[in-house]
């Protein structure tokens, strides 16, 4: 189920968490505009986590 995927995007309330989703997803370059802000360095490594286990992480072999 998308369920921890989804929560995962509203851990804050900005649309960081989307974002960041993205960008570690290789889809956009890691940048914000003020008054938004990234997530945590903790909470990233979470959503990497909520991100891998539904294999939505670029394969790093594959784009060498």
């Amino acid at each position: 189920m998308a369920g921890e995927f989804i929560q995962a995007l509203f851990w804050e309330t900005n649309p960081g968490p989307l974002k960041t989703a993205l960008s570690l997803m290789g889809k956009i370059e890691p940048a914000i505009c003020l008054p938004l802000t990234l997530m945590g360095e903790d909470k990233t490594q979470a959503l990497r986590r909520v991100l891998s286990s539904y294999r939505l992480l670029p394969n790093m072999e594959e784009l060498s």
